[in-house]
């Protein structure tokens, strides 16, 4: 059983996903595609990250694809980074009557530091 994260950990892990989502080139194919992603929680519990995600990604085939890329991308920055412990258990779409949790992210110039000052 995965010990649940910690206030802290779900911190870093948020940070983390708005980064991600900032990137230029994930920010360039979601307007691509008409398509809007935004944190919208994380539970500590379960290490589950859910994402409101709006736009073309709304029934999009290849949603599940976006979710996997934005684990994936997530959980190899943590483990170059020496915090296997914080890998995420899972990506998914989240509720859309509950909305995302930030509004934006793409404008943060802080890079996220986990160790270091490296983007994901």
């Amino acid at each position: 059983m995965v010990e649940a994260y910690t206030e802290d950990d779900v911190a870093i892990i948020e940070r983390l996903i708005e980064v991600i989502l900032g990137r230029e080139e994930v920010q360039n194919f979601l307007r691509s595609h008409g398509s809007t992603i935004a944190l919208e929680d994380v539970d500590p519990a379960t290490r589950v990250v859910k994402l409101d995600m709006r736009g073309g990604c709304d029934g999009c085939d290849s949603q599940r694809d976006t979710l996997t890329f934005i684990k994936k991308t997530a959980n190899k920055f943590l483990r170059e980074k020496g915090r296997e412990s914080l890998e995420i258990a899972d990506v998914v779409k989240g509720n859309e009557d509950t909305g995302p949790k930030h509004d934006r992210f793409a404008n943060s110039p802080v890079p996220l530091s986990v160790r270091g000052n490296e983007r994901p």
